[in-house]
């Protein structure tokens, strides 16, 4: 019974209601009284779920010997009542999507000061990888691969990532900071060129990554923090320190993805 009143309570119906209307549909025509004895609510609160369940059609009354009596309507109603709801919430849903383009036109003319989200733990890092993943255009990063691969949950999960954006076939570039030949437990990236600097020249122990407006920025260390901020200048900013990086790194091994 539990189970159904939780399924009359997704179709918009209270706990009370439920209540209300189940008990008129085992006992059939009864007073308001008994109604709320078998609901387990008292008297006021059972005549207020019952005018509500009437004005949704689920109740009406009849009247026999001077008693006003209680019917519960067929439950196919319910049905029908859930179609009004479904229809109520495409008009929502619609009228949301006509006013989007006035919406981001405000948005863009609005303060344009950087937006920035902090999410922890591998949960916050996973949430972040699908924003990423999300994002349209090219990429440029900066990954240190021996930090990563000295963790194993965090191994696993970089690996995963890559194997998603491995589909995409995202045009990138990334400076890999490892010891490590990078064709060494790296799954391979399509579209992209690879160089990769030594940890002892370049002690780098946090991800940064550049897609578009956004600055992807990940430390690993002593726990995970993943960082995101939305801004044009920003990303200009880090993407020009990304790219004296990386002619820096000429002198070292590339490869293609």
């Amino acid at each position: 019974m539990e189970n159904v009143k939780k399924a009359l309570g997704n179709l918009g119906l209270s706990e009370k209601e439920a209540a209300v209307y189940l008990a008129a549909l085992t006992l059939g025509p009864s007073t308001i009284l008994t109604l709320a004895r078998h609901a387990a609510v008292n008297r006021a609160t059972a005549y207020l779920a019952a005018e509500k369940l009437g004005s949704r059609g689920l109740l009406s009354t009849v009247t026999k010997d001077e008693k006003r009596l209680y019917v519960a309507e067929t439950p196919e109603l319910l049905r029908k009542f859930m179609e009004e709801e479904k229809r109520v919430l495409q008009e929502k849903e619609q009228h949301l999507h006509e006013t989007f383009p006035m919406l981001f036109a405000l948005f863009s003319m609005g303060d344009r000061k950087p937006q920035v989200r902090y999410l922890e733990g591998k949960e916050g890092l996973q949430t972040v990888r699908e924003m990423f993943l999300r994002q349209g255009g090219d990429f440029v990063q900066i990954v240190p691969l021996d930090v990563v691969r000295r963790h194993p949950e965090l191994h696993a999960q970089h690996e995963e990532h890559l194997a998603s954006l491995s589909s995409l076939q995202v045009p990138h570039r990334a400076l890999l900071v490892t010891h490590e030949p990078i064709d060494i437990g790296m799954t391979p990236l399509p579209s992209g060129l690879v160089r990769i600097l030594p940890p002892e020249r370049f002690p780098i122990e946090a991800e940064i990554t550049v897609r578009g407006d956004t600055i992807f920025l990940y430390a690993f260390l002593p726990t995970i923090l993943s960082v995101v901020i939305t801004s044009r200048e920003l990303a200009i900013a880090v993407k020009a320190l990304f790219e004296l990086a990386w002619e820096g790194a000429s002198v070292f091994p590339a490869k293609r993805g």
